[in-house]
């Protein structure tokens, strides 16, 4: 494949995946990076390490074919931008700043609480919908 084919189907199966459906890939390549790297400690710091590499990817990702609008691990409150981790602060896995929606990573059995839905509705920009994707 000569590098003009090779960079038309790169671009062509960019178009076609949807953010949805690139967030849930880059969270299924974050479960594989932690198994192949065998991540020890508790279930807290490894969801750590996974969050912050599916974080890389994504930017990596618009980096190399285009900003699509998606921003990872950023903490919100009252609907502005804040320190990171800041207290009371939401911080939201993936947000999409042109349509509002919100993905959340689950590495682990842990289910998103009311109290997280809320938090995230409150304090996020514009948030329109919360999906939870979980990975065993």
């Amino acid at each position: 494949m000569t590098i003009e084919n090779r960079s038309k189907s790169v671009r062509s199966a960019n178009t076609i995946r949807t953010n949805g459906q690139l967030v849930r890939d880059i969270g299924a390549r974050a479960e594989a990076w932690g198994i192949r790297e065998q991540l020890t400690g508790t279930a807290r710091s490894i969801g750590s390490a996974k969050h912050f590499y599916a974080k890389k990817v994504l930017e990596r990702y618009q980096r190399m074919f285009g900003d699509r609008g998606l921003v990872a691990e950023r903490s919100f409150l009252n609907g502005g931008r804040v320190r990171y981790g800041l207290p009371d602060s939401a911080r939201l896995d993936v947000l999409d700043i042109n349509t509002g929606a919100v993905w959340d990573y689950k590495f682990g059995s842990t289910p998103m609480t009311a109290a997280q839905r809320l938090k995230i509705m409150t304090h996020g920009p514009g948030v329109t919908s919360i999906t939870e994707l979980h990975y065993p």
